[in-house]
């Protein structure tokens, strides 16, 4: 539900700039993230629950699937084979929708080609890790699949929690150098302070042990090996 929630999101922000600022404009955005969070307790206080086997790598309905004794029990979730249904279909139609605003809106510009083709690359790619998972864990509950075919569905289930962070910064020209320009920020910062602390620390020791030093002490030394003297002293510290 998250990700349709944020799918939505984009596409109001897109097509209804007015209407999305009049729905999700500051501390709105909380209240429309109690819907997934109620949603979650509701199945996970009143549905079966889905259990992981190790010998197929992925999560059965039924805790016995891969064992040899089968019990006459329901163990069935149907809010789960509705959910994921209904993401695929929801979430494909927002995304079609989603392109067809961007289209819309940056017309037949020569330039912005490369970037409609990239954020189609991306949306393809998100879009097509969730369908994935999302059909195989409902047909594999069901139905029969090989075991290599629901070792693919975890993978894109897996997949489909962590790689859109990696897909942008691959694809994504401008957050790749945003990103990369806030790291090298924060290095700088904090090289900077570590250099600024050092030396503090080395004064500090300066001014402990006596590392102070006059000009007396620094004069040249002529051939005869005599210092020549200043006068009046000026004090160095040895940084």
């Amino acid at each position: 539900m998250a990700c349709v929630l944020l799918a939505f999101n984009r596409c109001v922000d897109f097509s209804r700039a007015d209407l999305s600022d009049t729905m999700f404009h500051g501390n709105k955005t909380w209240y429309w993230l109690l819907l997934p969070t109620g949603y979650w307790f509701a199945i996970f206080f009143f549905e079966m629950p889905v259990i992981y086997d190790s010998n197929y790598v992925t999560w059965f309905y039924d805790p016995f699937v891969s064992g040899p004794v089968h019990y006459n029990f329901d163990y069935s979730n149907p809010t789960h084979a509705i959910n994921n249904v209904a993401v695929i279909f929801i979430l494909c139609a927002e995304n079609a929708f989603l392109c067809h605003n961007i289209f819309k809106l940056s017309g037949h510009l020569s330039s912005s080609i490369k970037r409609k083709r990239q954020f189609i690359i991306q949306t393809l790619i998100i879009c097509a890790l969730i369908v994935l998972a999302a059909a195989v864990y409902v047909y594999m509950n069901f139905f029969y699949l090989p075991p290599w075919l629901t070792i693919i569905g975890t993978l894109a289930y897996a997949a489909n929690s962590g790689s859109p962070a990696f897909i942008y910064l691959v694809l994504n020209k401008n957050l790749r150098r945003a990103s990369f320009s806030l790291f090298t920020e924060n290095f700088y910062k904090v090289s900077r302070r570590s250099t600024l602390s050092s030396a503090s620390n080395n004064v500090s020791s300066s001014f402990k042990f006596g590392n102070v030093i006059t000009s007396d002490q620094v004069g040249a030394t002529g051939k005869t090996g005599a210092k020549k003297q200043l006068d009046p002293p000026v004090v160095f510290l040895l940084l």
